[in-house]
């Protein structure tokens, strides 16, 4: 029985490995990207709120 577990956890170590490295051949700029978020300051939002908010 022990040694089924520890070919169990051997074999599950081995998944890990090959499917970490199909990973990373598949997509080896995924770490190098960055994910850029644009926001309006409080300041800006407010201003076009007031804009918005006048009657034409």
């Amino acid at each position: 029985m022990i040694k089924g577990v520890i070919f169990c956890v051997c074999f599950l170590v081995v998944q890990l490995m090959v499917l970490s490295h199909i990973d990373n051949r598949l997509s080896p700029s995924s770490k190098d990207a960055r994910q850029v978020v644009t926001t309006t300051p409080a300041v800006n939002r407010e201003k076009k709120d007031e804009k918005d908010a006048r009657p034409s």
